[in-house]
């Protein structure tokens, strides 16, 4: 979406997907976005295995490790996101 809108939109008589800084912040929303996605897809994975009880050894202590993981990196993006925004 936010691709789209940098072909549409007009700053300083020029298209933003034309400064290298837009593009630059469109290319770390995007690898942020996959690794956060990805991140999440396989901490469910390993909870649903770890829940039906086929989990290996492994997979649960990896489950142990990612979960407060995945917490402490979505509590950071929602601190940046409210001091930037918000503030």
């Amino acid at each position: 979406m936010a691709r789209d809108y940098s072909t549409r939109r007009k700053a300083f008589g020029d298209y933003l997907k034309n400064y290298p800084l837009h593009v630059q912040t469109l290319a770390r929303m995007e690898v942020e976005t996959r690794a956060a996605t990805i991140l999440v897809l396989e901490v469910a994975r390993l909870l649903g295995r770890e829940d039906i009880g086929i989990a290996s050894d492994q997979e649960s202590l990896l489950l142990r490790l990612l979960t407060p993981l995945a917490k402490l990196y979505t509590a950071k993006q929602v601190h940046v996101k409210y001091v930037l925004f918000i503030k």
